[in-house]
């Protein structure tokens, strides 16, 4: 809408059994129509009621500071997710000629109110007691590190610890993908529709399709250069083929992955929504648990034992993560820096796949591998479901 403007709204109930309550915040509606007859006297609301099957012409003047001004059913059930932010029936009177701001206001309440179902009266959680379940939550990842001292493993044994990691990561692949790319379309759809309006849409959702870009590039080239560099240095075995080397990678993409899970820790915790802080800290720690095991399977009956301060380094770099990550989002709420954290470990992830992948296939593919490839990935799935269950 422009400044000085009026516009006609029709409500139309589509339901044939909810009843809904039209509000406009800052703006009255004139009612001229319902049901296609008019009415006969002045009926100025700044809400309507609409019954199931019903249709109502108003008209709406704009009279107010240019910006987004909220419209919505004022039934709850109506205009949240399950998790109080705002979905359903609800949007926005946006004025032409400013930033239309109606895709980050779910970014915006998720950040400074508590869960509405589950939210925490006393307020936030204590920034100590916090990092402390972030630290906790980060280093379970040495849970699954042991086994990669195991000695005396045949070739076989080899193979399907191998094919068991690839299992584990490719859905962490699949995991991290779809919670980075997810806020991504529902920001651009947002400025599309403002776009669309002829308004001044945010740079925000731009912001965070660059940080999508750049985490991908940074993931498979920046492993990509540390590989190349490494075989440069008089390696006389591929990249792949140094258990150390490829431990470490798989590390560093899994440390990404657990920044940006850091990330919701904290920002869960300081909005008041305890609940979904613990369950969220409950559920990555069993993650970080088979992450670990991740990590430790390309090392193990590989010749030589790894020494339990290379294991100590590789558990701090792939878990030491989400405790910093838990400090800043305390702090301050960034999805720009989550996107790119999660798109990070992604191309890293996809880097390290492939690796694994090619010593894979140099020791063989079997029906005991490829069975193991398969319950790795269902391992992992088993984990997310429990942290789905668990709140986070």
């Amino acid at each position: 809408m422009r400044k000085g403007e009026r516009v006609r709204l029709r409500w139309i109930n589509m339901s044939s059994e909810n009843v809904h309550t039209m509000h406009t915040h800052g703006h009255d509606q004139l009612v001229i129509a319902r049901d296609a007859q008019p009415v006969g006297s002045r009926d100025l609301q700044d809400t309507v009621l609409l019954g199931p099957g019903q249709r109502m012409d108003t008209v709406v003047v704009a009279n107010q500071q240019p910006g987004n001004w909220a419209v919505h059913c004022h039934v709850l059930d109506h205009t949240e997710d399950a998790m109080g932010m705002p979905a359903g029936l609800i949007t926005t009177i946006h004025y032409a000629g400013v930033p239309n701001k109606l895709g980050l206001m779910g970014l915006a309440m998720n950040r400074h109110m508590p869960d509405s179902s589950r939210g925490n009266p006393h307020g936030p959680l204590p920034f100590g007691t916090t990092a402390l379940l972030g630290a906790i939550a980060g280093l379970t990842i040495f849970l699954g590190l042991p086994i990669a001292r195991a000695r005396r493993l045949s070739q076989a044994a080899v193979a399907g610890l191998n094919a068991l990691a690839i299992g584990i990561l490719v859905y962490l692949i699949v995991e991290i993908a779809g919670k980075a790319t997810a806020p991504l379309i529902t920001a651009m759809s947002a400025w599309y529709r403002g776009a669309l309006g002829h308004g001044m849409p945010s740079a925000a959702p731009l912001a965070m399709l660059v940080a999508y870009v750049a985490g991908i590039l940074a993931g498979i080239v920046g492993l990509g250069v540390v590989a190349a560099r490494m075989a440069k240095a008089g390696a006389s075995a591929p990249g792949a083929e140094k258990p150390l080397v490829l431990a470490g990678m798989i590390a560093v993409g899994i440390g990404a992955h657990n920044f940006a899970e850091g990330l919701a820790i904290g920002a869960s915790a300081a909005a008041g929504a305890t609940a979904i802080a613990v369950g969220l800290i409950a559920g990555f720690a069993l993650h970080n648990a088979t992450e670990g095991f991740g990590i430790a399977a390309p090392l193990a009956g590989r010749g030589t034992t790894p020494t339990w301060a290379q294991l100590g380094l590789a558990g701090l770099v792939a878990g030491g993560p989400t405790l910093i990550g838990t400090v800043v989002g305390y702090q301050f709420s960034s999805p720009i820096l989550a996107t790119f954290f999660l798109t990070t470990a992604v191309g890293a992830l996809v880097f390290v796949v492939g690796e694994l992948w090619g010593v894979l296939k140099r020791t063989g593919l079997t029906i005991t591998s490829s069975s193991m490839l398969a319950a790795g990935f269902v391992i992992a799935l088993g984990t997310e479901i429990f942290l789905d269950f668990s709140g986070g």
